[in-house]
């Protein structure tokens, strides 16, 4: 089935209703006389979607009204961006997409939280995205864009740790459900300590939030660069 991916709002006009034709296609790599006539991503899509169960959950009339709405979701990571199609419209034209209820650079220390690496914006897109053929797993949820690494994608904590001050505080204005922290770090354990930010991950608990952190992200490339630095990386 080949598809034509419209943007939010935009609508087909020729031809005006759908059509069959029987064609042979296959997936290639390339090469002399290869043809490539469905997207790879668009199969991987619809695999993962498979296998954590999001298309059953997503098809099951019992459980379409949780869609997000009314909700929002933190992402901590490069930045996103702000005006991609797949968030929705830019109604009052500010280069914002309208979920994006918020967003802050804590690692530049401004109000512009561009992503110039694409990590963020893959994950936030991941989380709410409202694209059609793409999306995301919370649709209808707003978004909060907090940039904590530099346009080359490194940083440090201090700047995580104020997100996630400025998250606790600000959790029932925005009715936060759940925080994305998707980074890893020069220092692993095998087992939990008090860490730096221990303390807002227990309120935003005790506020109902929850916070998903990856778990070894970046490890085996810290574990083969041991003098790279403190920094955290993606």
């Amino acid at each position: 089935f080949v598809g034509v991916d419209l943007p939010l709002g935009w609508g087909q006009t020729k031809p005006a209703s759908a059509s069959t034709k029987s064609v042979s296609v296959g997936i290639s790599e390339g090469g002399d006389g290869a043809q490539t006539a469905v997207s790879k991503d668009a199969i991987y899509h619809a695999a993962y979607q498979s296998i954590i169960g999001l298309s059953d959950f997503q098809n099951n009339a019992t459980f379409a009204k949780f869609d997000g709405t009314g909700s929002t979701i933190v992402i901590i990571d490069t930045g996103a961006d702000l005006d991609h199609p797949h968030f929705g419209p830019d109604l009052d034209g500010d280069g914002v997409a309208d979920k994006i209820v918020f967003s802050y650079d804590f690692y530049y220390g401004d109000s512009d939280a561009t992503d110039f690496d694409g990590h963020g914006t893959h994950v936030a897109g991941t989380a709410a995205g409202m694209d059609q053929q793409y999306p995301g797993v919370a649709p209808g949820a707003n978004l909060i864009v907090l940039k904590v690494f530099g346009d080359e994608k490194n940083g440090y904590s201090g700047g995580e740790v104020d997100a996630l001050k400025w998250i606790v505080e600000n959790v029932e204005k925005y009715n936060i459900v759940s925080v994305n922290l998707s980074l890893g770090s020069a220092s692993y354990d095998t087992s939990p300590t008090e860490g730096y930010a221990t303390q807002y991950f227990k309120a935003l608990a005790q506020k109902g939030a929850i916070v998903v952190a990856a778990s070894g992200n970046s490890y085996a490339w810290e574990y083969t660069n041991p003098d790279a630095g403190p920094y955290n990386r993606l």
